[in-house]
């Protein structure tokens, strides 16, 4: 871990702590475990409610998400809920962080985790951190 890692990971201790109330809690539980991709457009969601799932990136834009029961989400992209974003040496504005927030927001009853990065713009009580 480089410097700057290391000190964002001190400074971000107490965060990171609410993490371990989810340590061993699903330890004997089945669950799907369910990404993204165009190909997934095609499927019906509604399929996989049996089981309590783990989504990832933007699956919540999937048109069956509602049907899922999804306890958690992953988002590990970095910087996806800062206002401003880079691209090619260009900066413009990031709607998809509206879009994020929106849907972590709809979904109170799903954990979701994401990048420490975005802490200093997204803060929600159903929202926790990672770093690395």
């Amino acid at each position: 871990m480089n410097f700057v890692n290391s000190c964002l990971y001190h400074l971000s201790k107490r965060t990171l702590s609410r993490n371990s109330k989810f340590k061993h809690s699903e330890i004997n539980n089945k669950c799907f475990i369910i990404g993204n991709g165009d190909s997934l457009k095609y499927y019906n969601l509604k399929n996989f409610s049996a089981l309590p799932s783990i989504g990832c990136n933007s699956l919540f834009f999937h048109n069956d998400f509602e049907s899922i029961n999804c306890k958690y989400y992953f988002i590990p992209a970095p910087y996806m809920f800062y206002p401003l974003r880079k691209f090619y040496n260009k900066i413009y504005w990031n709607y998809f962080s509206h879009l994020y927030k929106e849907k972590i927001l709809k979904n109170s009853s799903t954990n979701f985790f994401i990048n420490l990065a975005d802490r200093p713009f997204f803060k929600n009580k159903n929202t926790y951190y990672f770093h690395h």
